[in-house]
């Protein structure tokens, strides 16, 4: 007994609708359990707040002071002050990269980032 291609073709997908409707089911039970519960709702919260800050903590947030510091400038290439020259240097390629005008990236912070590579530069000539 031969079969056509369209038996074969929805036999074939019916696993994939099940699967779909299992996803559908969970994600509303979880939205009513959630409701339900605001204490499970608050952890929740908590949780992706967490979640969302995981890689950011680590970079400057904030204004830019009009003149700029040395500690204003290695918090924005994230070194700290008394950093080797190699790793500010390796620092302010990561951060130009990212925020490159060429790249999408904003000018007014990358004449920042660059400003921020030339403060911690002249201190360190000077105090040589």
């Amino acid at each position: 007994m031969q079969t056509s291609k369209l038996s074969q073709s929805v036999s074939n997908s019916l696993p994939f609708v099940g699967l779909g409707m299992g996803v559908a089911v969970g994600v509303a039970a979880c939205g009513l359990l959630l409701r339900r519960s605001p204490t499970a709702f608050n952890r929740f919260g908590q949780l992706w707040a967490r979640l969302g800050n995981i890689g950011t903590r680590r970079f400057y947030s904030g204004g830019f002071q009009e003149r700029m510091t040395p500690r204003e400038a290695s918090q924005i290439l994230g070194t700290s002050v008394s950093a080797p020259w190699s790793r500010m240097r390796e620092a302010h390629r990561r951060v130009i990269l990212a925020n490159h005008p060429d790249r999408n990236g904003s000018p007014y912070l990358a004449a920042k980032i660059n400003e921020a590579k030339h403060v911690l530069l002249d201190r360190r000539n000077r105090s040589r």
